[in-house]
């Protein structure tokens, strides 16, 4: 059993992506539209925001966002009654996140879990995941993080030597491959995003390839990764992803 900390902020901008809303490092205002009970029952918003960026069309009792004049400030999200305004993200220090996380240090003590660093990408965040993984959490906490390895090797150096596990996003490994279609499925070679940690940590690495259709999900792709991995010794699995069609904006 285990905790994952989703961190905001990622190095990749790409199509299948996982978790579209943590892309940005910034936490934001959002809107459910099918939530706003409208201004005849509210209109809270309208008078709450400083820029007027919240506005109402003569069709619609309820509110549209002008989100070339929304600053963020967040004001208008408390007085929402519906939470049909709320926010992306949310700011913790390492001291609250492990509070959280060591609630259920029961768990996994029984278990063998603990902690998992994802996001987005966790090591862009290096400060703070190395404060969350390697600031003496109890022996029962197993560390581990989910990454695509796309951040300057001084970001990896700074974590990876406190983690017990690394799972490792692996989606091609031919280059060519990469610019499928003209969309940027990864845009860094495997070999620096992948050997190099490999190379000098002794860590289990976990390798994981999320199936794209009609960009990675043929055999040849699939066999050109176990002969990539296949030198390193500290991977212990290699997992195939299944596609999920089901996101939703």
């Amino acid at each position: 059993m285990r905790t994952t900390v989703f961190l905001k902020g990622c190095s990749f901008s790409l199509q299948m992506v996982q978790q579209p809303r943590k892309h940005p490092a910034q936490t934001g205002t959002a809107y459910k539209l099918n939530v706003c009970i409208g201004t005849k029952e509210c209109a809270l918003c309208l008078k709450e925001c400083p820029e007027s960026a919240i506005f109402t069309v003569d069709s619609d009792v309820k509110v549209r966002i002008n989100w070339d004049l929304c600053t963020n400030c967040s004001k208008c999200v408390p007085v929402c009654p519906p939470k049909a305004l709320y926010m992306f993200g949310e700011a913790m220090t390492v001291d609250q996140v492990m509070d959280e996380v060591e609630q259920d240090s029961a768990f996994y003590r029984e278990s063998g879990g603990g902690i998992t660093l994802s996001g987005g990408e966790c090591l862009l965040q290096a400060d703070f995941s190395a404060g969350s993984v390697g600031g003496s959490p109890p022996p029962c906490i197993n560390t581990a993080i989910e990454t695509a390895g796309n951040v300057p090797w001084a970001f990896m150096e700074k974590v990876l030597h406190h983690v017990d596990l690394v799972q490792h996003d692996l989606k091609v490994t031919d280059p060519e491959n990469s610019q499928k279609n003209g969309s940027a499925w990864t845009t860094t070679d495997a070999a620096i995003i992948l050997g190099v940690p490999m190379k000098h940590f002794r860590h289990k690495f976990i390798c994981r390839t999320p199936l794209i259709p009609g960009v990675n999900d043929d055999e040849d792709h699939i066999r050109a990764t176990l002969s990539f991995i296949k030198p390193y010794k500290n991977v212990i699995d290699y997992e195939l992803l299944p596609y999920m069609r089901f996101r939703r904006e």
